[in-house]
């Protein structure tokens, strides 16, 4: 998952709703400097899963 917004605030989100368990990866943007849209966050999120942008 990407999500964008401060770190503390997305994880409460998560942990609220039971979702916290369901993505193998979790990325905010707050943590990784950039976010949605740019393709930077999603490269990283892809380098984190192992699979290339093709």
């Amino acid at each position: 998952m990407l999500t964008n917004g401060p770190p503390d605030i997305q994880q409460l989100k998560l942990r609220q709703t039971g979702l916290t368990d369901k993505f193998d990866v979790v990325a905010i943007s707050g943590l990784l400097g950039t976010g949605k849209p740019d393709l930077a966050a999603f490269a990283y999120v892809l380098d984190l899963i192992g699979v290339s942008p093709e």
